[in-house]
């Protein structure tokens, strides 16, 4: 099971990701629908304890939060996104994942800024930072 359970965060995250690249927005409807499998998953299999799962979702909240506090910055899709995720894979590993995808993006936004491929107030996905995240932590 555990091993379904990578699959399928990896097959969402890269659905996401597509979907934050080319429409520069997430799709809220496979939000739901992949949070609501994610609680079947848990209460029916009992992947995680509940608790887990609700700190899984209070670090996407908590991203959420700091978004609407720092205005342009994180999306509330980038934390639904990994609310979302934070119910499969918990609190700690949801706050790693977030940790290392601000990490990678900050390298990346640096070299492209260096380079002039963008600009410094250029929006640009999150999502795709999130997915690179989680395969190195699979890896």
């Amino acid at each position: 099971m555990e091993s379904f359970i990578k699959v399928f965060v990896l097959s969402y995250l890269a659905y996401q990701t597509y979907k934050d690249i080319r429409e520069k927005s997430v799709s809220l409807k496979s939000i739901i629908i992949f949070s609501l499998v994610g609680v079947v998953i848990n209460i029916g299999l009992a992947n995680i304890s509940l608790f887990n799962m609700f700190m899984g979702i209070a670090v996407g909240l908590g991203v959420i939060l700091i978004g609407k506090l720092m205005k342009d910055g994180i999306g509330i899709g980038d934390g639904a996104v990994l609310s979302s995720i934070g119910i499969l894979i918990g609190g700690k590993m949801c706050l790693l994942i977030f940790i290392m995808a601000i990490t990678i993006s900050a390298a990346v936004v640096i070299v492209l800024l260096v380079l002039k491929k963008v600009k410094l107030k250029q929006e640009l996905p999150f999502v795709p930072y999130i997915l690179c995240a989680y395969i190195w932590i699979l890896m």
